[in-house]
């Protein structure tokens, strides 16, 4: 059997994995977090045109063990403010013994993480047709088990980044969303708690930064004038001084010192 997309395959294994796991009084979830920055640091609600949206996300789940499938995206944005940059995103931000690889399972501080879920994508990937408006898919993974650790020790498992291309005010959805096709499908229960991030593009780019400041100029009079005005002597004085003569002894001459 064919399958046309990663999502197609979310749907398949969130509706085995709700017929076979087994029930819980526990709820086992999912949650997104992101962390949201710009390039040149103007504030989210006055971004600058121009500039780049920074988006630091992160997954965790409630207790090890749990994920089967899973999709993440940010999406449903207005594509007249922002357009994704997706060599500048990485969807692989795991360590040297798993970069493609998130929620590990075993971590040793100094030597490396293990058993993580792989992530299926390998850069952001356009899925708009599978849902409302833009979708950024940057996370697909899928196994049989519930699998992995819960990512709480992790650091943020992928950075999306966006160019501010237009003004006005946008919301960017980020997470797995079932009117993309998407879903947490977990061990017990399929949870999801998803983020999102607004931003508010009114400027014209960054202020120029200000004219090189000249260097102060002192108007220094001519010598003769200073200092007779200093001195309190006529300029005929100063510039034409008496002859001074000096007696100064000869050094070698020893028998008259």
């Amino acid at each position: 059997m064919q399958f046309s997309s990663t999502s197609s395959w979310m749907r398949i294994f969130a509706l085995v994995s709700a017929l076979v796991m087994p029930s819980s009084a526990a709820l086992a979830s999912a949650t997104w977090t992101v962390t949201a920055t710009t390039g040149d640091g103007s504030p989210l609600n006055a971004v600058n045109l121009g500039t780049t949206l920074i988006l630091d996300i992160k997954l965790e789940t409630s207790a090890a063990g749990e994920m089967v499938a899973t999709a993440g995206s940010v999406n449903n944005y207005d594509t007249t403010i922002v357009s994704v940059d997706a060599v500048a995103s990485s969807v692989n931000n795991g360590p040297v013994t798993g970069p493609n690889q998130l929620l590990f399972a075993t971590i040793l501080p100094g030597v490396g993480s293990f058993n993580g879920i792989t992530n299926l994508e390998s850069g952001v990937r356009d899925t708009s047709n599978e849902g409302p408006g833009q979708e950024d898919t940057f996370l697909s993974a899928l196994s049989t088990s519930g699998s992995g650790g819960d990512g709480t020790a992790e650091d943020p498992q992928f950075t999306i980044v966006y160019n501010v291309i237009g003004n006005g005010t946008t919301t960017l959805r980020v997470g797995t969303f079932a009117d993309y096709a998407d879903a947490y499908s977990g061990a017990s229960d399929n949870i999801v708690n998803n983020a999102e991030v607004t931003i508010t593009v009114g400027g014209t780019g960054p202020p120029p930064p200000p004219p090189p400041t000249a260097a102060p100029t002192i108007d220094v009079p001519a010598s003769a004038e200073f200092a007779a005005n200093l001195f309190g002597a006529s300029t005929a004085a100063i510039t034409n001084p008496l002859p001074i003569t000096l007696d100064v002894p000869d050094p070698f001459d020893i028998g008259n010192a």
